[in-house]
């Protein structure tokens, strides 16, 4: 008789009916998740390993302990526990996971526990929970670690989120086209590889029939496979796996341009899904000429009727138009919007009514940061689109419309052309395009702090990445729930999400959001004292941005190596990194950065002593953030302000600035702000010689960011405390605390706090030993009276 039902507290697990209950209301649970919590129900009687749990839960597949530890975290989260409390799930480090809580008697069945599949078919849920049963499962050690394999694993590291009951429209032709293999040896023909593709796509999106892979996508994946043909064949097959596990096509055109005496032929070769390749070929004087044509091979094989050129119409009937789209968007794919902005020109001056040159163009000026050329454009587009009802196409103008208000922080605009895109996106079935709207509103949510909204919108994302047939879902979505999860102070759980977000876009060959997800990673280093650390995942993106002529990231990485090298006391190269961030920011028309990047530069003047310049640099700041409705972040501007009238020795307006903040903080559930601003009134306090208020306020703060991850503040708090028990000469209350320090990361000021402590207790030698690790780190902020302190204590040594 095995478990069919679990209850603890006011939970009950049952898994007949594959629910999870508090007080006989469901908890919303993913399938993964549910399977990992009552595996360790049924098994609470022992310590379940890791391995044993990963082949339970996700059987037959290879999966990384970051997918593991994310489950993990729902399940307490959906049971009310967290890793601090381990009241129903403890960790037992170097092992894996025990089930704790207290549980009522159970209800047996015949059915074993190990599987909690129910009444669910293997088929429908993807394999058999219960790998302990299956006869034919390999065993881990045995599973082979080639990089095809590896790739599999990320199906499951990347997807948790898929639900059994919603799958993909079943009519949807979902076509990847691949860049054109150029074997003409012509260097004047080097813009057909990305050109042509693109004019392919473009034209075979114009059916109802298909959804087409964004040419992006499809670039990124083919450059990190090396694509170069043949066209059949092993390394054909093995792409088009590959475009089946990443981006869930039914299709793959691949096209060959090669010399010929009538000028040129395109060989072409279209992969389907259960069925062999078919190959074709086209001869003709003019490439554009030739990819059309395929074009019509394609619809007809697929659909079994002609193409008839007013259905799908070309960008125009003129072949050299045709060819200068071909190199705009060759030049667009490749990051060189302004070069492809000629090109998309002379088709808009020759035929203004052209729907893609115009769209390409617009996109291209928000990418540089020409917003007031842009939105006029994008305007027109949409009143055009409206009139013509074509929702697809109206969808993605109201899209970027959105982005480009919500970059410009006009959020309520933002927020209605967006709602706006997404009723189109889904009027016309194009579910990924939904998708990718419902990531933006989710941004717009969290900008605006309204992290249950943003969670939402990236719940229902995922519902519309099923809906178009992805199995595997981009990384963005790890990666937008890594930054909600890092603005709720839940680093380790943001780290988790970060793992998966990198492993996304490595595999789908996406090095720009890879250098994105690299940057968010120093970030959250620099959260949790590893300063080493964040210089170096800041300086990877660096490098990747840089490569890739991604100017606007570039910006965006120099105000958080600001920063870092603030953290660790470099003010002149922070104030330089803020001054580049500022001038890129400026450059992009990015009001959000150029904002975030004054704010960097403030902290660097303050720091090197240049009041005046850094209250204007605040003040410029707030500005930007309040007029962008930014008011988390324009609070922390306040904060900044505070902090200078501080160093003005005017406490009482420190006192009440932070006062204001935390109460208009803890009001909008604005954390961070929060507890920045009981930090500050402490100092405030202390500055005002309320010694006992600045204790009490420095405690409850310390209590307070003990429950999230914010190691570097806890840090602080730590070593003020201390300093103030030390200064009364209570060493037995600074004890703990220095011994909390002890545990962490070491930091030049840590060490001196501790080298401080061991010196008053009598330890002179722990003392030199502790100060002169603290001179090794090499910190910019060792002094001269770094270096009077460290003699005081060597020349005090027996």
């Amino acid at each position: 008789m095995k478990t069919s039902r679990v209850r603890f507290g006011s939970f009950e697990l049952n898994r007949d009916r594959r629910e999870l209950t508090r007080d006989g209301n469901v908890v919303v649970l993913q399938s993964r998740v549910f399977d990992l919590l009552f595996y360790l129900a049924a098994n609470r009687d022992r310590v379940v390993g890791k391995d044993e749990l990963m082949d339970a839960v996700w059987p037959g597949r290879i999966v990384t302990e970051a997918a593991l530890a994310r489950a993990i975290m729902k399940a307490r989260k959906a049971v009310q526990d967290d890793a601090n409390q381990q009241a129903v799930i403890r960790t037992v480090h170097g092992h894996g996971y025990h089930f704790v809580a207290e549980t009522s008697p159970l209800v047996e069945t015949p059915a074993d526990a190990g599987s909690s599949a129910g009444h669910q078919t293997s088929a429908e849920r993807g394999g058999d929970a219960s790998a302990q049963t299956d006869p034919n499962r390999v065993p881990r050690w045995l599973l082979p670690v080639a990089l095809f394999l590896a790739v599999l694993a990320l199906v499951v590291v990347i997807s948790p989120w898929r639900s059994d009951e919603i799958s993909p429209d079943q009519n949807t032709l979902r076509m990847a086209v691949l860049p054109v293999i150029d074997r003409t040896g012509d260097a004047e023909l080097s813009w057909s590889r990305l050109g042509l593709m693109s004019f392919v796509r473009t034209q075979l999106a114009e059916a109802p029939e298909f959804q087409t892979v964004r040419d992006g996508d499809i670039v990124a994946l083919a450059e990190q496979q090396d694509w170069d043909g043949p066209l059949v064949g092993t390394a054909a097959d093995q792409l088009f796996e590959q475009l089946i596990l990443v981006q869930g096509v039914t299709h793959a055109l691949l096209l060959e341009l090669v010399s010929d005496v009538a000028g040129f032929r395109m060989n072409w070769a279209l992969h389907e899904v259960g069925r062999s390749p078919r190959r074709g070929t086209m001869v003709g004087a003019e490439g554009t000429q030739l990819a059309a044509g395929a074009v019509q091979a394609v619809y007809g094989d697929l659909l079994g009727r002609s193409r008839l050129a007013a259905a799908a119409p070309l960008v125009s009937a003129d072949s050299f138009l045709n060819e200068a789209f071909s190199r705009g968007m060759s030049l667009s794919l490749e990051g060189r919007c302004s070069e492809a902005e000629r090109y998309f020109g002379v088709i808009i001056e020759e035929e203004p009514t052209a729907f893609a040159p115009r769209f390409e163009l617009a996109s291209c000026l928000r990418v540089l940061g020409r917003n007031d050329e842009a939105e006029p454009l994008l305007l027109e587009l949409a009143d055009e689109q409206r009139s013509l009802a074509q929702d697809e196409h109206l969808a993605k103008v109201l899209m970027v419309l959105g982005v480009l208000y919500n970059r410009t922080g006009r959020l309520d605009l933002a927020d209605s052309a967006l709602r706006e895109a997404l009723t189109f996106a889904e009027s016309a079935h194009a579910w990924e395009l939904a998708g990718r709207v419902l990531q933006n509103q989710a941004i717009l949510a969290e900008d605006r702090n309204d992290w249950a909204q943003s969670e939402a919108l990236l719940d229902r994302s995922v519902l519309a990445y099923q809906r178009a047939g992805r199995e595997v879902l981009p990384g963005n979505i790890a990666s937008l729930r890594a930054n909600l999860a890092m603005d709720q102070g839940r680093l380790a759980e943001g780290d988790a999400y970060l793992d998966e977000a990198i492993a996304a876009f490595r595999v789908a060959g996406d090095r720009r959001n890879e250098a994105m997800m690299l940057n968010n990673r120093g970030y959250l280093r620099r959260q949790q004292g590893q300063l080493d650390e964040a210089l170096q995942f800041h300086e990877q993106s660096l490098a990747i941005r840089q490569a890739i002529g991604d100017r606007v990231g570039v910006g965006r990485i120099y105000g958080m190596l600001a920063g870092v090298h603030s953290a660790r006391g470099d003010h002149a190269a922070a104030r330089e990194a803020a001054e580049s961030a500022r001038a890129i920011a400026e450059e992009t028309n990015d009001r959000l950065y150029h904002a975030i990047a004054l704010a960097s530069l403030g902290d660097a003047q303050r720091n090197l002593g240049d009041m005046a310049d850094a209250g204007s640099s605040y003040e410029q700041s707030g500005d930007v953030f309040r007029s962008i409705d930014d008011r988390m972040r324009a609070l922390m501007v306040d904060l900044r302000l505070a902090r200078l009238a501080l160093d003005d020795a005017d406490p009482a307006t420190t006192e009440r600035v932070a006062l204001r903040v935390r109460d208009e903080a803890a009001e909008s559930n604005l954390d961070q702000a929060e507890l920045d601003a009981m930090e500050l009134l402490g100092d405030a306090y202390l500055a005002a010689g309320k010694v006992d208020d600045a204790k009490l306020v420095y405690a409850q703060t310390l209590e307070r960011v003990r429950r999230t991850d914010w190691v570097a503040r806890e840090s602080r708090l730590l070593m003020k405390l201390a300093a103030l028990y030390m200064n009364q000469d209570n060493f037995e209350s600074a004890a703990p605390l220095v011994g909390a320090l002890a545990a962490q990361e070491p930091s030049l000021a840590s060490l001196r706090i501790q080298a401080r402590y061991a010196a008053e207790t009598g330890d002179v030698a722990t003392a030199v030993t502790l100060l002169e690790r603290g001179q090794a780190l090499g910190s910019p902020s060792w002094s001269s009276e770094d270096d009077a302190t460290l003699a005081e204590y060597r020349a005090a040594l027996p």
